[in-house]
């Protein structure tokens, strides 16, 4: 044969060496394409768990962009001030009040610049209920031009907040009319708080004499005595009663003098 021309031998053997770079190019690809389904199936998976944890969470969630247009959201049909049946696409300022709607684009605005969680509350009277409903809500960036809102109802917090101050208001208004000296102490015998009668007798406002000690008003021969008798209230919760000389200053808050008071523990 010609020298410009391949033996037999050597065509077999370019035709062996082709059928195993087919062999292991199919290999790479196969590997390729499981490794690329293995991917998707995790994608997929981790997408649903993600939806899964977004559904249990009872707060309702927005994303927004920069403009105020709703990206998406996850929230009931009734939780909503629009009443459509999606708020996709629409912008917060054509279906929200315009306070509602100059509160959230200034919060937009701030957690895009500062690339920080905002923290705000709000009321919001949705249209099928009597009253205003109270929200706190959690802002964050979530893209260069969007935010995602995270926003919990809290209006039986408010409601009991509002309980609580009001029941406070009223039991400071019976401690404070109270002829009777009033005083609440730890067990170190350090003022917590008193009332308006303890505090006048004293000369003092009651927020004056928060954080002092009550061993500084007694007679020194009492103290080891006084302090036994609050250290075994706060060890037996027994109540217990005494008499107890007190340090009493005139209205100059000086020539201080003693008078005996009864006084009651309580644990």
């Amino acid at each position: 044969m010609s020298k410009n021309k391949p033996d037999r031998e050597e065509l077999q053997k370019e035709l062996e060496d082709l059928k195993i770079a087919y062999k292991e190019l199919s290999l790479t690809l196969s590997d390729e394409i499981i490794r690329h389904k293995e991917t998707e199936d995790a994608l997929r998976m981790s997408e649903q768990k993600s939806r899964a944890l977004i559904e249990a969470i009872p707060d309702l969630m927005f994303r927004i962009n920069k403009r105020g247009i709703y990206l998406d959201y996850k929230a009931a049909k009734e939780e909503l001030y629009y009443q459509s049946e999606t708020i996709v696409g629409k912008n917060n300022r054509d279906i929200t009040p315009p306070d509602f709607a100059d509160l959230i684009e200034k919060k937009i605005n701030k957690t895009l610049q500062t690339g920080k969680v905002q923290v705000f509350e709000y009321s919001l009277n949705i249209d099928h209920k009597p009253i205003a409903s109270d929200y706190e809500a959690w802002m964050v960036p979530s893209g260069p031009e969007e935010v995602t809102a995270i926003v919990r109802n809290i209006t039986e917090r408010k409601i009991t907040e509002r309980i609580l101050i009001e029941r406070e208001i009223n039991a400071r208004a019976i401690i404070d009319a109270s002829s009777d000296i009033l005083c609440l102490i730890d067990k170190g015998g350090i003022l917590i708080d008193c009332n308006q009668t303890f505090g006048s007798y004293l000369g003092h406002k009651p927020e004056e004499l928060a954080g002092k000690c009550i061993l500084s008003y007694l007679q020194e021969k009492d103290t080891d005595n006084y302090r036994e008798h609050i250290e075994q209230i706060f060890s037996s919760g027994q109540r217990m009663s005494g008499k107890t000389e007190i340090t009493v200053y005139d209205c100059r808050g000086k020539n201080g003098k003693w008078q005996v008071l009864h006084t009651k523990f309580v644990g």
